[in-house]
């Protein structure tokens, strides 16, 4: 019997590329240690990945004012079977800034490459520009510290709060009020793990940019992360 076949024909796109950046923020030291995630997919097999890292400084010290631009190929090791053919490929390196350290006010500029093995040539697909710039640790350092003054003022503002529910638990509460202050209770144990979370990241970024001491590392995780996370863990919910 006869039978009907219909071809289809599917386009071959270039590969969707991601590239992102944890632990620190836009601005960093020019000893820091930047993480960056490079993701990519594609619809028949990756080739290959890199990540292109460039640097930008404009020398204000010549008679003619220009950006002085440097660029370089980070490669990223990657296994490909070529009879099974990888469709996606995640990858974490860490960019060390204290090899060669850029001067301050250098701008940093990474975008994620990846390669396709396409049948009519190879394609490349590239990411968003992750940019950061290079500032000195002691105006980093500042920056961080008031953060973390925000952080002790909201702390502060939940323990006035509870300070004044105090007299209303003497005495005998209306079920009104202990249902108010029950759900006081629960947005302040939120907000205390929030805390500890925020500054724990800050304390992850003085780590990563080598701000500050090891003592003051460990003072910071064992003085005040680690009790704000057991406080909301334990005494508070109960």
């Amino acid at each position: 019997k006869p039978s009907f076949l219909s071809v289809g024909l599917l386009r071959d796109r270039e590969p969707r590329v991601t590239l992102r950046s944890s632990g620190v923020g836009g601005r960093v030291t020019p000893v820091a240690t930047i993480p960056l995630t490079i993701a990519a997919t594609d619809d028949f097999g990756l080739a290959s990945l890199r990540i292109q890292a460039e640097r930008s400084r404009i020398d204000a010290e010549s008679d003619k004012p220009e950006a002085q631009t440097s660029k370089a190929s980070i490669p990223i090791p990657f296994e490909s079977d070529p009879a099974r053919p990888a469709l996606d490929h995640q990858a974490r390196h860490d960019v060390s800034l204290q090899a060669d350290p850029p001067a301050v006010g250098t701008i940093l500029r990474f975008i994620g490459e990846a390669d396709d093995r396409c049948s009519r040539g190879v394609q490349t697909g590239r990411s968003s520009v992750v940019a950061f710039s290079v500032v000195s640790p002691d105006e980093l350092f500042y920056e961080i510290l008031i953060r973390q003054r925000a952080e002790r003022a909201k702390f502060l503002a939940i323990l006035e709060t509870f300070e004044k529910q105090a007299p209303t638990l003497e005495t005998k509460a209306r079920a009104e009020e202990i249902v108010a202050m029950a759900r006081v209770g629960q947005s302040s144990i939120r907000q205390v793990g929030q805390i500890a979370g925020r500054l724990a990241d800050a304390l992850q970024e003085m780590k990563l940019n080598q701000i500050g001491s090891l003592k003051s590392h460990r003072l910071l995780q064992e003085g005040v992360v680690d009790p704000l996370r057991a406080l909301a863990g334990g005494p508070m919910p109960q």
